[in-house]
């Protein structure tokens, strides 16, 4: 049951192995640049069957490194009660709207695409300056 310690130092006990997902998602959370985003519309009913990846998404949106990086967005939650599919809407600076309905997507998804959008604007942005 247990095994035969082979050294005099202290109780050695075995890290459990990294999850991948959970670092890949918390290494996604962490690339969240709200730069060019001046509000972020969020809709859902509380009561759907998949809701974890919308409040996900929104815990991470709402978090105080992803909130430095653009001090003035508008978040804004709306909660309905008509079984409708969870949205997470990004208005850009250019006018441009992102809609995600989440009810289908992991919150891995979602922060890849909407990360990878903001860096093809912030690439776009640095080739005509």
């Amino acid at each position: 049951m247990f095994e035969v310690f082979k050294s005099k130092d202290a109780l050695f006990l075995p890290r459990k192995p990294r999850d991948p997902v959970l670092g890949k998602l918390y290494g996604l959370a962490a690339q969240i640049n709200l730069k060019k985003v001046t509000r972020i519309q969020a809709d859902f009913d509380p009561l759907y069957q998949n809701i974890s990846s919308f409040r996900e998404v929104l815990f991470f949106l709402g978090s105080s490194k992803a909130l430095k990086t653009n001090e003035t967005v508008i978040i804004k939650t709306k909660v309905f009660s008509d079984r409708r599919e969870p949205l997470i809407q990004f208005t850009l600076e250019d006018g441009h709207k992102l809609k995600y309905y989440s009810g289908n997507l992991s919150t891995v998804n979602i922060l890849e695409h909407f990360n990878s959008y903001i860096e093809k604007l912030a690439e776009k942005d640095a080739q005509v300056n």
